[in-house]
């Protein structure tokens, strides 16, 4: 049986406890319904861009710690799955440790003045695994308390809020278009999904001048 299981028995057979006073089990109910009430964040002013809530990593750590993770997580991986796993997508430990649905990875503007270390800066970027950002589709499911400072007390750190590139000049600045390979962990970082993006862009940018020279060519020749 697993530890989950054993839990869910322990919690069922505690309310079958005989003689329990029904007063007693209303206060455990509305303490539980606070237990789950999700985290009481106010967020930072709106920008082009969502930011993200969470902690500066080093790409190697990540790595290594979502290996560790899934030794314990699938221990019926063979140690060549779990690498392969961790370098693809290092998050699926962690979100299967900490039970946090929302865990990603992205890359972040260090805060001016702020001290980050040197591992975890690659060419002016911030690796950042963070919680959730600001969005709705990710703010109004983020985790409880609970969940947040469990993962907190693991990392070591406070989370704190941060601002990805919102321009292509910062993007490219911070190398972050096109595929981008760590050399010390050895997987695809997010890059590749602002590649993506950047040619979504061009696409909606090459659209957006051919509407306009149709508009002009009507308007020139009636």
């Amino acid at each position: 049986m697993s530890q989950q299981q054993f839990q869910s028995l322990d919690e069922a057979m505690s309310s079958m406890q005989l003689g329990e006073p029904k007063q007693d089990q209303q206060h455990d109910s509305g303490r539980n319904k606070e237990s789950r009430r999700r985290i009481n964040i106010i967020r930072p002013p709106p920008q082009h861009n969502g930011q993200m809530y969470g902690y500066y990593v080093s790409e190697e750590w990540l790595y290594q710690t979502a290996c560790s993770l899934l030794a314990k997580v699938h221990p019926d991986f063979s140690e060549s799955k779990a690498r392969s796993n961790a370098r693809v997508n290092p998050t699926h430990s962690f979100r299967k440790t900490f039970h946090i649905g929302t865990l990603s990875t992205t890359y972040a503007i260090p805060p001016p003045g702020q001290i980050i270390p040197a591992e975890c800066m690659d060419d002016g970027a911030v690796c950042v695994l963070y919680i959730f950002n600001d969005q709705p589709e990710s703010y109004n499911y983020r985790p409880t308390q609970k969940q947040v400072d469990k993962l907190t007390r693991f990392m070591g750190r406070e989370p704190q809020w941060w601002t990805p590139p919102t321009t292509l000049a910062e993007k490219a600045s911070l190398k972050l278009v096109g595929c981008y390979i760590s050399k010390k962990a050895g997987y695809v970082g997010p890059g590749v999904l602002l590649s993506w993006w950047l040619r979504v862009y061009q696409l909606q940018t090459a659209a957006k001048l051919n509407a306009r020279h149709t508009t002009a060519r009507t308007n020139t020749y009636g």
